[in-house]
């Protein structure tokens, strides 16, 4: 290699020239120089070059990350344009972890990759239940089927008995809170149980570009200790080069109860009530009277099986997502703007959400030396949480499998008074009436907006 005073001696000449890619688009970045001298330069946001050169020529080298280098021989010639190739050898590709690069094939322990494609072919209100079964190391359980619960997430397992146990979520470099987005009063959420609403489901998962999961440790390196537990990194997708592109998407699907809890009718339930009224406490008794005489067991007869609470509760659910996009850029600009729409009707009735939510990135190119950028979204959900028994011991579904078959819904249909006491049998509240009347509403708006510069430098709100 030559030092810079041999450099100065040196006869030279200017040399100019543009890098492109295999779609003829500028490569911004690249590595331009003369191969065994200190003769180079980088390629401009236009992706051309202009340095001088020794006079006596050489073998010009062009690298490029994601691209096959190249090298030309250098004669008399004052241009050179150059279309470089991508390299197939995608193990080889540069991952950036912590302070420093690594080879992917030497991160495929820690770092695994979920295609958006995969997620994109399952209707889902959050990001978290695309996960589910995506990638290896990765737990995902979900704790409910209520439309847009969260899920229980665990990266390599449990590292906290009494801590929390969620990885980090970053979504454009943004660290957003994961957990719960429902009322932090714990009155209401020992109501509910805990069928709670997941905060990631403020996130329309149309808009996610890539998916990136940390396992390993050494992700503290960036986020600290909220990395303890992994990290889930987000990139949303943005506009690329060329014409603009308007695209619309729709999804509409059912879902069904799979499997009912077997329970018994109304006259076996009867039966074994008047068993259990006979015989006390399991001595026999001559004097026991069996709680429906007679007559009132003719009229059960006349019933059948009686009510079927959990018919009484479960429905067909309905999902519908909507996606309105359109994405773009020239030399200088590149952006991406959506807007969806996403409501998901649960199989207990009552139960749904809804998701409004509109999405901007952009980059803008304001010279050589300033670069803008935003990636600001802005979503608004509404979620009607019906009073499961998920934790706790009242709730509609489990009211459903201990009510007395032999009681209707309605004490009085006409005047619309529901059957209040299980009588006989457990205390439990009318399950009908539990998920009609009582209504947990819960609304929640959020903004996320990162602005940056070509320093580096981030401001969030």
């Amino acid at each position: 290699m030559q030092n810079t005073a041999q450099i100065s001696q040196q006869a030279t000449r200017k040399l100019t020239g543009k890098i492109t890619d295999e779609k003829g688009e500028g490569i911004i970045g690249a590595n331009v120089s003369v191969k065994g001298t200190e003769f180079g330069t980088i390629t401009d946001n236009a992706g051309a070059f202009s340095f001088n050169i020794p006079q006596a020529g050489g073998t010009l080298s062009i690298a490029y990350i994601g691209y096959m280098t190249q090298e030309i021989k250098i004669t008399d010639q004052s241009s050179i344009n150059v279309t470089l190739k991508e390299d197939s050898k995608i193990l080889d590709e540069v991952v950036v972890v912590g302070y420093g690069t690594q080879k992917k094939s030497d991160l495929t322990g820690s770092v695994s990759s979920v295609k958006t494609s995969e997620i994109s072919q399952t209707p889902i209100t959050s990001i978290d239940q695309g996960l589910i079964g995506r990638a290896s190391g990765v737990q995902v359980l979900q704790t409910s089927g209520m439309p847009g619960a969260i899920a229980s997430i665990r990266v390599r397992g449990s590292s906290s008995l009494q801590g929390g146990n969620e990885p980090l979520y970053v979504i454009d470099g943004f660290p957003i809170y994961a957990g719960t987005g429902v009322s932090p009063n714990q009155a209401f959420i020992d109501q509910i149980g805990k069928s709670q609403l997941s905060g990631l489901a403020t996130i329309n998962p149309s808009d996610i570009e890539s998916i990136e999961i940390l396992k390993d440790a050494a992700a503290t390196a960036i986020y600290g200790a909220r990395a303890a537990n992994g990290v889930v990194l987000i990139t949303t997708k943005t506009g690329q080069k060329g014409r603009d592109v308007v695209s619309f998407n729709a999804s509409c699907g059912i879902q069904n109860v799979v499997k009912k809890i077997n329970v018994m009718g109304a006259q076996d339930y009867a039966a074994l009530v008047n068993e259990a009224y006979i015989w006390g406490d399991g001595a026999s008794s001559a004097n026991g009277k069996p709680f429906y005489d007679a007559a009132k067991m003719a009229e059960i007869a006349k019933i059948g099986n009686g009510t079927d609470w959990q018919n009484e509760i479960f429905r067909q659910g309905i999902t519908q997502d909507y996606q309105l996009s359109i994405s773009g850029g020239d030399a200088k600009t590149v952006y991406a703007i959506s807007g969806g729409y996403s409501g998901h009707s649960g199989v207990i009735m009552n139960s749904d959400f809804k998701r409004y939510s509109m999405r901007l990135n952009l980059d803008r190119h304001i010279n050589e030396f300033l670069t803008f950028g935003t990636r600001t979204s802005a979503s608004h959900t509404i979620s009607n949480i019906v009073a499961t028994d998920t934790g706790g011991e009242n709730g509609a579904v489990n009211g459903a499998m201990k009510m007395n078959p032999v009681l209707p819904v309605y004490s009085d249909p006409a005047a619309g008074i529901y059957t209040s006491v299980n009588t006989p049998g457990t205390l439990e509240p009318n399950p009908v009436a539990t998920v009609k009347e009582l209504k947990f509403i819960n609304s929640t708006s959020r903004m996320l907006s990162v602005i940056s510069t070509d320093n580096g430098k981030l401001s969030k709100t």
